[in-house]
């Protein structure tokens, strides 16, 4: 198992919510929130923490997760991707998949895969 782990800031003065989809509408652009590595392979997110909420399963219906961010906090996020290769040492892309259908993308690279 991979965990990103993510801080969400809110600099804003107004409370803001996010909301992680694992996927954008059918047939959309967008794709499922996933990974990439160096080594060409591709896996969904799974499940996703969200502060101190518990664990939430993005598999299954409804297929998001939201949080309210209060204005001027961070919360922390962590995603969880299952069978990731043991031989991948960074992803290569990160795909978050947010925002209420269509949703739109947010990518991070050449994340390096820290192992414990």
């Amino acid at each position: 198992t991979v965990i990103c782990q993510i801080k969400i800031t809110n600099p804003t003065e107004d409370d803001k919510d996010i909301m992680v989809r694992n996927r954008g509408r059918f047939k959309s652009k967008y794709e499922n929130t996933k990974i990439y590595d160096e080594i060409g392979n591709e896996n969904n997110v799974l499940q996703i923490k969200f502060a101190n909420n518990k664990l939430l399963n993005l598999s299954g219906w409804p297929g998001f997760c939201q949080k309210k961010i209060i204005a001027g906090t961070s919360v922390n996020m962590e995603l969880y991707i299952e069978e990731v290769s043991s031989k991948a040492t960074k992803i290569t892309l990160l795909q978050i998949i947010c925002g209420d259908y269509p949703g739109y993308k947010v990518e991070f690279r050449n994340i390096p895969i820290k192992k414990i």
